[in-house]
């Protein structure tokens, strides 16, 4: 991104956030954060604390000059570096959220995409190497796919809040969105939840049109929030460690970056489990970069391995998203 693109990015964001009135995201704190969930009462939900891995933005896109590799190149870095996780603990279970059409660059601009269809999965056969492999992955219930929107962008406004797919729609563009990714996602796997990029569902404007028009669909859960986005994103509406019921929806609370503090982790790991809750550690299906630090690589990857193994000092369940609806007693 030149230096020009960058200023007019910043002013545009300046403008469009003043003629729209673009909420104030709540500041994360960590000492708030950590006293909020210490308040929480434990209501009894689950026998035992639950243990969750969440990957955002997998995908068909391989690495080329304009895009980053997001499980597109089967035998890449990437994917050696999760396959080989997979096998060190069997015993864990992973939840992919795929964008099942992506057409960002590695810019990040809406104004300089590529072409619709490259990585659109609906193209793609099932007996392609990344799609077998996680098909197989997902029968032996090792991992999920989760649908993560459809191409991750919003271009409404362009250069503007990007990420944020599900921000500024109407009702039919977002109900078109989620319907096409159902329909070429659910070709390969069974779609069972849901989660907007950026937890982007309508917070901006101060709005949670999203909420509604997920009632039309028959998700088993939804993915709404995280500590200060999505339902979080002006302060707490949702409860940090354990589901909320939003009408017909089954929130599951994503929790814990892997890019925190690791003492401040095993701080957060012995209150939920002590309070029987979820725990959720959120990555990024990449590889790390500046411009993305919560991806895979040997760091990060050395980082889960020593919450995995503190983690066994604890009776847990390892789930994935799916499984945590039948294991709520309220």
């Amino acid at each position: 991104m030149s230096f020009i693109e960058k200023v007019n990015r910043r002013l545009k964001r300046i403008y469009y956030d003043r003629k729209i009135g673009v909420k104030q995201r709540v500041n994360f704190n960590s000492k708030i954060y950590y006293d909020s969930i210490n308040d929480e009462v434990n209501v009894g939900c689950f026998e035992r604390p639950i243990f969750l891995l969440s990957y955002d933005d997998t995908s068909m896109m391989g690495k080329s000059r304009h895009t980053f590799d997001y499980g597109g190149d089967l035998d890449g870095q990437l994917n050696r570096l999760f396959f080989d996780f997979l096998e060190k603990y069997p015993y864990l279970r992973h939840t992919l959220f795929f964008v099942p059409n992506p057409n960002f660059t590695n810019d990040g601009l809406t104004s300089r995409t590529i072409k619709n269809d490259i990585y659109d999965i609906g193209k793609y056969s099932p007996e392609e190497t990344f799609l077998a492999k996680l098909s197989d992955l997902e029968k032996s219930g090792v991992i999920e796919i989760s649908l993560h929107g459809y191409n991750h962008l919003n271009t409404k406004i362009k250069d503007y809040y990007s990420p944020f797919e599900f921000e500024f729609l109407t009702n039919r563009e977002a109900k078109e969105k989620i319907t096409r990714g159902l329909s070429d996602l659910g070709k390969y796997f069974e779609l069972k939840g849901f989660k907007p990029p950026a937890w982007g569902m309508g917070q901006l404007s101060g709005s949670h049109y999203l909420v509604n028009i997920l009632q039309e669909y028959e998700f088993n859960y939804v993915c709404l929030s995280s500590p200060s986005n999505g339902l979080n994103f002006e302060g707490k509406c949702v409860n940090y460690i354990y589901p909320t019921n939003i009408n017909s929806l089954f929130n599951i609370p994503q929790n814990i970056s892997i890019l925190w503090d690791l003492d401040y982790i095993y701080s957060l790991i012995d209150l939920i489990v002590k309070k029987r809750g979820i725990i959720n550690i959120q990555l990024h299906y990449t590889l790390s970069r500046p411009s993305l630090t919560d991806g895979l690589s040997h760091e990060n990857l050395a980082k889960l391995s020593k919450i995995v193994e503190y983690i066994k000092n604890y009776d847990v369940d390892y789930l994935l998203h799916n499984e945590v609806r039948s294991k709520c007693k309220k």
